[in-house]
């Protein structure tokens, strides 16, 4: 019989904040400035890569990800770095490392999330692949569901 749990889902953007919040952290926060990396690219700014720490390069989220990588990231607000220290939310790891969260994934359930945008197309988007993996996660997931 299907459990929720077994149901794979990833958040995207704000569902990465989202996310956090429904596994019980009562905020977000602003992050006091608004990251759009398209337009940190147009006026010569390198946007901060994305690098797979470790222990999750072989999780298959992560297949054929370069690591480092760079993603396109549009928004302002961040799941609090409070998140991961409180023990409570232990079923939670922080996949990769920049200044800031930008992948979850449960170690309990087939549950991750990610910050930045893997769905947008254009030349400097290396987090496609990430978002491609999940699919293919998820629909290995559909054997359990009969």
């Amino acid at each position: 019989m299907l459990k929720v749990d077994d149901i794979p889902m990833l958040g995207i953007c704000a569902g990465n904040e989202f996310m956090a919040m429904a596994y019980g952290v009562s905020f977000a926060h602003w992050m006091g400035w608004f990251d759009d990396t398209m337009f940190r690219l147009a006026k010569g700014e390198k946007p901060e890569p994305v690098q797979i720490k470790q222990e999750f390069i072989t999780d298959p989220i992560f297949i054929d990800v370069p690591n480092p990588f760079r993603a396109v990231e549009i928004h302002s607000w961040a799941i609090s770095p409070l998140f991961l220290k409180d023990k409570r939310y232990g079923e939670f790891r922080e996949t990769t490392s920049t200044s800031y969260i930008q992948t979850l994934k449960s170690m309990e359930r087939p549950v991750y999330s990610e910050q930045f945008h893997g769905a947008v197309v254009n030349s400097y988007n290396q987090s496609g692949k990430y978002l491609s993996n999940f699919l293919k996660l998820a629909d290995k997931g559909k054997e359990h569901i009969k």
